[in-house]
């Protein structure tokens, strides 16, 4: 139906504002802040639609599948701000703290499986996916942590390395996020600095005590020990890519191999 075509595409847009948010960051932070506002009126205008639908006498969105869309929109935003593979209590906190949104970890598990269920569905058809990381060693999925259909397949992967890299990684991209959005919005910029506040807390040298939270100090020793530890985990990483791209399909390298054995480095 065109009132479909309509709303699916306002939110396609909202999603691609905010992924174009996330890559300005700090080099342009009254771009940013106007993409921002531009998605959350995309968002607006595919409410505006659904409503329409509903008063011309169409089906609408049931409460609960729009409280989905809303989770997944969300999500996505939440996993773009890390720019890793995160778990879902991250991404809950996240969610709270940039789009005032408070999510219940566990439902997320439920959100991923909708993900899969529409993406076997030939109907459905979606820019980005919420999708699981995968294992280095089986390519299986690893299903404590959230990624995007969209990333590069090595950024997806996880090694022994890989949680401490990506907590890194995460801290440091958080706390970039945090240098514009303090400007754009005083009352989000005030709840992620709590969060880059604790996340940064087992980062030797990322804090002073008794001072105010500095951003390139976050930065800068989040980035010293990354040099230390990131090579060793894009060896891996890399590795593992490898064997996914010759060994799965296009389908089992989004969701993971169902059969790791198969898949084990040899």
């Amino acid at each position: 139906m065109q009132g479909d075509s309509d709303y699916e595409a306002l939110l396609r847009e909202a999603e691609k504002r905010l992924r174009d948010v996330r890559d300005l960051g700090a080099q342009d932070p009254a771009a940013a802040a106007k993409l921002l506002e531009e998605a959350l009126d995309a968002t607006r205008r595919a409410q505006q639609e659904r409503l329409r639908q509903t008063k011309v006498g169409r089906r609408p969105r049931s409460e609960v599948d729009a409280e989905r869309a809303s989770l997944r929109e969300v999500t996505i935003g939440a996993l773009d701000a890390h720019e890793v593979p995160t778990a879902p209590k991250d991404v809950a906190e996240v969610a709270f703290a940039r789009f005032n949104k408070r999510i219940e970890p566990r439902r997320l598990a439920g959100l991923r499986r909708d993900e899969r269920r529409a993406w076997s569905n030939p109907r459905t058809s979606r820019p980005t996916y919420i999708v699981p990381a995968l294992d280095a060693v089986y390519l299986a999925p690893h299903r404590g942590l959230l990624t995007l259909s969209t990333w590069d397949l090595r950024r997806r992967i996880i090694t022994p390395l890989s949680p401490r890299v990506d907590h890194l990684n995460a801290t440091r991209n958080l706390a970039r996020l945090l240098e514009w959005l303090a400007g754009a919005d005083e009352s989000a910029g005030r709840h992620l600095e709590r969060v880059v506040r604790r996340r940064a807390a087992s980062i030797p040298g990322a804090l002073t005590p008794g001072k105010g939270l500095e951003i390139a100090q976050v930065v800068g020793a989040a980035e010293a020990e990354l040099r230390l530890l990131e090579p060793d985990d894009a060896n891996a990483r890399d590795g593992a890519a490898e064997r996914a791209l010759s060994q799965l399909d296009d389908e089992t390298r989004v969701w993971g191999s169902p059969f790791p054995g198969l898949a084990e480095a040899k």
